[in-house]
């Protein structure tokens, strides 16, 4: 009744996966990070360059990256703003960690795996995360907080390894239609390494920080 009514941001973001990265990996080796979209997951890393920042500060970023500016909008030669920003932007489509996440992620040793945007079908997590949703609907007659956690982290406990198997069969067989698509063959022992991999890792929400007592709204 009282809980405080915060949205998630950025910095709310980062500090869960400080949190749930310390956890996380001191229970398991192998670990990877799904994440979508959302806006506070992708905010750059501080010294990429933005819009707003000087040309001279641009042109040293470049500089500094080595990066190649092509001379597209500036007259006789002479790059503009817009082609060094150009050129940063090739490099964020190259680059491995330019996002502040992956930092994060990377200083405890895990591989994050960014979706496509509006693919959620890629994403096996949300299978489970519809159920244990629709579940927590059915059982909450109570509407309070505490009885809420409670709730969601039984349903969660509910997704055995064995069915979190078979959720993560239905996202390869969609990547690998995706592949075939895009003319790529995925050898059959692809699979079998990735069911290694979830079966290695039985999550429970015990691998995961506490919930607060302020109500936390991720949408």
């Amino acid at each position: 009744k009282n809980a405080e009514k915060i949205n998630m941001d950025s910095s709310r973001f980062e500090h869960f996966v400080h949190k749930t990265a310390a956890s996380v990996t001191a229970r398991h080796e192998k670990v990877a990070w799904v994440m979508d979209n959302a806006s506070y997951h992708n905010q750059y890393r501080e010294d990429i360059p933005r819009s707003d920042w000087s040309v001279a500060r641009i042109k040293a970023f470049c500089k500094n990256h080595n990066l190649e500016v092509i001379v597209k909008w500036g007259k006789r030669g002479k790059p503009t703003k817009k082609d060094y920003m150009d050129a940063v932007n090739r490099y964020i489509e190259t680059a491995d960690v330019v996002y502040r996440v992956d930092v994060i992620l990377a200083s405890y040793g895990i591989s994050c795996i960014q979706l496509p945007p509006y693919h959620p079908e890629m994403n096996a997590m949300e299978r489970p995360w519809a159920r244990g949703k629709y579940e927590v609907m059915q059982s909450n007659v109570h509407f309070t907080l505490k009885k809420l956690h409670i709730l969601t982290e039984k349903a969660l406990d509910a997704i055995t390894p064995c069915l979190w198997k078979k959720y993560v069969h239905k996202v390869l067989k969609e990547a690998r239609l995706y592949l075939q698509l895009d003319g790529i063959d995925v050898p059959p022992e692809y699979e079998l390494d990735f069911f290694n991999l979830a079966s290695a890792s039985e999550l429970t929400t015990s691998d995961f920080p506490k919930p607060s007592t302020s109500a936390v709204e991720s949408n």
